[in-house]
């Protein structure tokens, strides 16, 4: 009996670990429009849509395409919020 629970159990936890790892590579990317935001002046700062697409994972900061250095932005309620990243 020995002899087939220790070979079953490692066929079960290497299968198990397989399925985990093709879920986890599976997860689809959070992507977020960039979004620019502008100076007007007196504190006041407008968000505008750049029509670039970026995410939140980790990687190279997503840029505005016109200067190539000005960071996009993820848009939150009001303000234009945490900086994005470029989609890999």
């Amino acid at each position: 009996m020995k002899r087939f629970i220790i070979p079953a159990a490692v066929i079960l936890l290497g299968t198990g670990a397989a399925f985990a790892t093709k879920v986890s590579n599976n997860n689809a990317k959070a992507i977020f429009d960039g979004y620019l935001r502008i100076d007007e002046g007196n504190g006041q700062f407008r968000c505008e849509n750049t029509g670039k697409q970026c995410t939140d994972e980790d990687g190279p900061t997503c840029v505005w395409a016109v200067d190539g250095v000005t960071p996009l932005r993820k848009v939150g309620g009001t303000m234009c919020g945490a900086t994005l990243n470029e989609i890999q």
